[in-house]
């Protein structure tokens, strides 16, 4: 989450924003368009070059857009998801060579603040399986989750909280959730951005902390997250002291949160486990 300008433009987290300031580069043919018009987009930011270019981490970036995943139609939420899974599990597979890797999922943001509540709501729908015996979930993969909270709340770094879990539990990968903030009010709630380049909890708030990346944290990390708020000085022409330094939700944010946390849980339980459902 950054508020950066960016050639004269608001910054965004979501790579295709970013890059759509950019005249100089072209990336239509980046675009596969699927179901009820979802759009799903591929992105290598391939060096340090055009990572300053572009203010975005060296690393692999999709991100999968779908304006009317907000029709009520379950058959609209079952593609997204179908969808998303299908991303999670190439991430995955690039990030580790087992069958079964040990995955960690960390959800980041303020679970007081409902638009900054995503990673928390996300944990709530997944399937731990690390601490159950081994006959129960013997054709299910290895999860288990965290909620790391924020330093307001807790008094600790969320980093120190992640490296040190991390150092006992030894994952293999982990998923790292959190609302993003994007430029275009048409794609909050209903875009989802996954990468490898790892993410920096509280920047969209100009809080930047210890960025959760593979060189920080000694694993591998695929960051997921849906932009759910927009900075004031994007929504007005002129720019009005008061409201620039401002984040701003929209009214239905609960409804976005609830809906994209349900598809980002049943994307990565189907991703590590092959299914949304617990059998005994």
């Amino acid at each position: 989450k950054n508020m950066k300008k960016y050639n004269n433009k608001l910054f965004s987290d979501l790579i295709d924003e970013s890059l759509q300031a950019q005249s100089d580069l072209c990336f239509g043919n980046l675009t596969k368009k699927g179901k009820y018009g979802t759009e799903k987009f591929e992105f290598e930011v391939e060096d340090e070059k055009m990572a300053q270019q572009l203010e975005k981490d060296v690393g692999h970036y999709t991100t999968i857009n779908c304006l009317n995943l907000f029709t009520h139609l379950k058959e609209v939420q079952d593609y997204v998801t179908s969808v998303l899974t299908q991303s999670l599990k190439q991430f995955l597979k690039r990030a580790s060579k087992k069958q079964k890797p040990f995955v960690m999922v960390v959800g980041l943001g303020n679970n007081g603040l409902v638009a900054d509540s995503l990673g928390t709501e996300v944990t709530k729908h997944l399937i731990a399986t690390t601490q159950m015996p081994k006959q129960l979930t013997k054709k299910m993969g290895n999860l288990c989750f965290l909620n790391a909270g924020v330093g307001v709340q807790t008094g600790i770094k969320s980093f120190d909280i992640i490296k040190n879990i991390i150092y006992a539990l030894k994952p293999d990968v982990i998923f790292v959730i959190d609302a993003l903030v994007a430029k275009n009010v048409k794609r909050l709630g209903c875009s989802f951005q996954i990468s490898s380049s790892g993410i920096s909890p509280g920047a969209g708030v100009k809080n930047n902390l210890k960025k959760l990346s593979k060189q920080t944290l000694g694993c591998e990390v695929i960051a997921i997250g849906v932009p759910m708020m927009i900075a004031g000085e994007n929504l007005c022409e002129k720019s009005i002291p008061k409201i620039r330094n401002m984040v701003f939700a929209p009214k239905e944010v609960d409804i976005f949160i609830q809906k994209c946390a349900l598809i980002i849980a049943d994307a990565i339980n189907i991703a590590v486990h092959g299914t949304t459902h617990f059998y005994i």
